[in-house]
C-alpha cells in the first residue's frame, strides 16, 4: 500500500492544475476514475497471482510500473505543455468561434 499512496500522491500534482476553460471538476473526475481503475487492476492481478496465472514477482510490480509510467507521462505533458492530440486533430482557431 505505500507504493499506491506514493504514486497517487505524485499523480495528484499534475492533476491539480486547472484549465480555466474546462472547469475545476474535470480533473477531480479523472482522479476518481484513475483511482478506481488502479484499485480494480490491483485486485485483478492479486486474483491472478492466487490462481497461479502470473508469478508473484511480476504480479507485485506490474500494475505499479504501469501507473508509474502514466504518472511520468502526466508530468512530462505538464512540464512541456504538450497536447494529448496533435494540432491537426483540433479545429482551426478561426472555426472555434463560429457556431
Amino acid at each position: 500500500m505505500p507504493v499506491v499512496a506514493l504514486l497517487l500522491a505524485l499523480a495528484a500534482i499534475p492533476l491539480a492544475w486547472v484549465n480555466p476553460r474546462v472547469g475545476r471538476s474535470f480533473n477531480l473526475i479523472v482522479a476518481v476514475l484513475a483511482f478506481m481503475l488502479y484499485n480494480n487492476a490491483l485486485s485483478v492481478v492479486q486474483a491472478w497471482v492466487q490462481q497461479g496465472r502470473v508469478s508473484f514477482g511480476v504480479g507485485v510490480w506490474l500494475v505499479h510500473a504501469v501507473v508509474a509510467v502514466l504518472v511520468a507521462l502526466m508530468f512530462v505533458r505538464r512540464v512541456y505543455l504538450q497536447r494529448w492530440l496533435p494540432r491537426w486533430a483540433s479545429p482551426p482557431a478561426w472555426r472555434q468561434g463560429a457556431a
